[in-house]
């Protein structure tokens, strides 16, 4: 017979050992368990006949061949999560009992379910239903579902954590053919309370993912109701064998340890006031970095101030250390690091840097050596100049007014959280990643036993020896003509166009605009870009046709190293080079600035360009 692990059952188990140990609990009752574990031993151990050995690799092999054939792809998705009922939750009131509510994050939405009272154990069955429009491939993969359980707090009071689960979209998606995790038992963890160790109750959720051109399974409810009730029923109640991924019943806590340096090539977010000698405020950034794992809240680093009107001048150090705790085993990899502008209102987001824990956990002594991260999003045009500020706020209100009436996304905010499709390079920050067992010694005497986030000094930054090598490179290119290219209207037809990496950029001179046709011929190079011998810093590759006021309209975005099929070893990549012949590169609108009115073609442009080492 398996043991209970029910609140009811270690009450049960905690009576033996005293019965025991009193002498009231009979000699035969231990025989009779201790008979009863050497049987169930022995069931466990029986071989598989060869026939039963032959059935189990070929049900695997089916099944490895349906996750290798399960493909992540741009489109509409759909998430559903269905909370089903709770079991064993930790009591939180005075009279034993919890009054809980259960709340589910999804994509950055968040839903709850009614708060029931005064239980440990109950039903919710509520459905929630997650629409995502036109979501690329990165987003969902760095995407998550957490569910958390509170208790709820009495006359506006604070909920109080019972317990979270949190698993990665991609792994619901490519767990099996039907996207699902099905009727299925999940643990509870307290992550905010060290005090609360090990598992604080149990969920029972689905989880189902409809994707591009999908369709949600239908299941027989009666039939597997029945089996699932068989299922409890052999385990004897124990919740705890049937969870998806079992935990440690002791939870393991690690710190993601984030040495923060600096940045550099921040754009500048907030615009001068005033003009000339009578300016109030200059036009500068107040930097400042998140981090969370996992939808955690988010741990904050200092805010830097950096004055100045150009990019080139928007650095800040921080020299700081991030540290956030970890339950481990995790259902989530996802890092995520914020790069942000402080402002009375509301912060601004600069732009994201998403890493994966596994990155970390898997590398040489757990530890990623310093690198620098680039950072992409939309374009910022806070330069200094009040009109710009204004055209701005204007442009603000009406975009926030489209949203409202559901006639458009927020394609700022969309650039800004999906690096991969974003139209701009926005900086690049400088840090370090590992992962350790505990903190060091004056602060983990300070914390007595607490776990939760906190930060640190760094005693100095990193000396230029210890910061990643550079090499210097050159960006080359023959600009030869373009077609199709947008009228402007009343801005004017003069169109040129830029070449930037990082913050290094080169330009044509504007032609003119004749019917959609403009003819540059012109060779630009920019020479001696120190920049790091690591590939994987590389920053992309942006070119923009720019429109007589030197606002960018349209935007191609290219890889300054790309896939080597010839190479051996480790390094599977490679320089652009300049071997590449000229080509038409189709143009994309940089939809957050929205220049182009509905259903104008943005052009092409037919364009030579090459990308590598000076001595090349």
């Amino acid at each position: 017979a398996k043991k209970e692990r029910s609140v009811f059952g270690q009450l049960t188990k905690g009576l033996s050992t005293v019965g025991k140990t009193l002498g009231v609990v009979e000699k035969e009752d231990e025989e009779a368990e201790e008979e009863d574990n050497e049987q169930e031993k022995e069931e466990v151990e029986k071989p598989l006949t060869p026939e039963e050995e032959e059935a189990k690799k070929a049900k695997e092999e089916e099944h490895r061949k349906e996750l290798s054939d399960i493909e992540i792809k741009d489109g509409d998705y759909q998430i559903q999560v269905h909370i089903i009922e709770a079991r064993d939750l930790k009591a939180e009131n005075f009279d034993g009992t919890s009054d809980p509510i259960v709340y589910v994050e999804c994509f950055g939405q968040k839903r709850n379910t009614q708060v029931i009272k005064q239980v440990t154990s109950c039903v919710f069955d509520e459905v929630f239903i997650f629409n995502m429009k036109n979501m690329d491939k990165e987003t969902f993969e760095n995407g998550f579902i957490r569910i958390a359980c509170f208790d709820s707090g009495m006359m506006g009071a604070m909920n109080t954590m019972i317990g979270a689960y949190a698993i990665d979209a991609s792994l619901v998606y490519t767990r099996n053919k039907d996207h699902e995790v099905y009727r299925q038992w999940v643990a509870l963890m307290d992550d905010e309370d060290a005090e609360d160790v090990g598992v604080q109750g149990y969920l029972k959720i689905t989880i189902a993912i409809i994707g591009p051109g999908e369709k949600m399974k239908v299941h027989d409810e009666d039939k597997e109701r029945a089996e699932e009730i068989a299922k409890e029923a052999a385990a004897g109640g124990d919740i705890g064998t049937m969870v998806l991924a079992p935990p440690t019943m002791v939870k393991e806590w690690k710190y993601l340890v984030i040495d923060l340096y600096k940045a550099e090539g921040l754009p500048v977010m907030d615009g001068a006031v005033g003009i000339g000698a009578l300016k109030a405020k200059k036009a500068g950034t107040d930097a400042f970095v998140t981090l969370s794992f996992g939808g955690g809240k988010p741990l904050k680093s200092p805010v830097k101030t950096v004055k100045g009107e150009s990019r080139k001048m928007i650095n800040p150090v921080w020299n700081s250390q991030l540290w956030y705790p970890v339950s481990v085993p995790t259902m989530t990899q996802v890092i995520k690091l914020t790069v942000l502008d402080k402002d009375d209102l509301e912060n601004e987001v600069i732009g994201h840097v998403i890493a994966k824990f596994n990155q970390v956990k898997n590398a040489p002594r757990q530890t990623l050596e310093p690198r620098w991260y680039n950072v992409y999003g939309a374009p910022e045009f806070k330069q200094g100049k009040l009109l710009d500020n204004l055209q701005k706020g204007a442009k603000e209100i009406a975009r926030k007014a489209k949203q409202t009436l559901g006639a458009d996304i927020d394609w700022s905010e969309y650039y800004n959280n999906t690096p991969d499709k974003a139209s701009t390079f926005k900086g690049r920050v400088l840090m370090k990643m590992r992962i350790v067992d505990k903190p060091p010694g004056k602060k983990a005497k300070e914390l007595n036993g607490e776990v939760k986030p906190f930060r640190l000094k760094l005693p100095k930054g990193l000396s230029k020896a210890e910061e990643p090598t550079t090499a210097k490179y050159t960006l080359q290119a023959l600009v030869f003509s373009g077609v199709d290219i947008p009228k402007q209207g009343l801005i004017g037809d003069n169109m040129r166009i830029k070449i930037s990496m990082g913050i290094d950029e080169v330009s044509t001179q504007a032609v003119k605009n004749e019917n959609g046709l403009s003819r540059w011929n012109e060779w630009l190079k920019a020479d001696q870009l120190e920049l790091p011998t690591d590939l994987d810093q590389i920053p992309d590759i942006f070119v923009y046709l720019l429109r007589e006021d030197l606002k960018p309209i349209c935007y191609t975005r290219l890889k300054a190293v790309v896939d080597d099929p010839t190479a051996v070893g480790k390094q599977k990549k490679k320089l652009l080079g300049f071997t590449a012949s000229a080509d038409w590169y189709l143009l994309r609108e940089d939809k957050s600035i929205d220049a182009l009115s509905d259903n104008v073609f943005p052009g092409q442009i037919l364009l030579q360009i090459g990308f590598g080492l000076v001595e090349e």
